[in-house]
């Protein structure tokens, strides 16, 4: 992990040698670190240490972009996240189902949670699979807009037992959700 301003004062033959490979270094770890680098400039990648997550500094050189989660697994599908209590969703859902199982037959909630607090980019897709013979699993919205399609119906939404849904961004307070056993 290093990260470094890629800016590199006049300075002696060695410190200058060492401010380069420092600079080297950082670009080759992604930028790697618990906080962003200082001194970013569009489209700088950083890896944030703290939430696995991939981000890229915008073209205005004002934002910081979650690009995807990273969680140093390869998936040959779709990652699961078995969940037998109420949980709300993190950036490291994206692209993920959440899995009630058949082994908790007890109501359960997630929750989608607002924009301000987890900004998923635009085009995420997250599935559920609600495997419990009894028990629903309500998809709450936090405080953005979920739309039930077809019906166009907003708010919160009861997936039944051996239902599945897929939820998709499409604005940056705006979800849609789809699937066999909504209501």
């Amino acid at each position: 992990m290093s990260q470094m301003s890629f800016t590199i004062p006049n300075q002696p033959g060695a410190s200058f040698r060492a401010e380069i490979n420092a600079s080297l270094q950082a670009l080759a770890s992604t930028n790697s670190g618990p906080t962003a680098p200082t001194n970013p400039y569009p489209n700088t990648l950083w890896v944030n240490t703290t939430d696995n997550t991939l981000y890229v500094r915008n073209n205005t050189n004002s934002a910081w972009v979650a690009l995807c989660a990273l969680d140093q697994t390869i998936h040959a599908g779709v990652p699961q996240n078995i969940q037998i209590t109420n949980y709300t969703l993190t950036m490291n859902d994206a692209g993920r189902h959440l899995y009630h199982p058949g082994s908790d037959s007890a109501a359960r909630t997630c929750t989608i949670p607002s924009n301000a607090a987890v900004a998923f980019p635009v085009g995420t897709v997250i599935g559920f699979v609600n495997d419990a013979a009894a028990g629903t699993l309500t998809i709450a919205i936090a405080s953005d807009t979920l739309v039930w399609s077809p019906s166009g119906g907003t708010g919160n939404r009861t997936l039944a037992p051996c239902g599945m849904a897929s939820i998709l961004k499409i604005a940056p307070t705006r979800w849609m959700i789809t699937g066999t056993g909504v209501s």
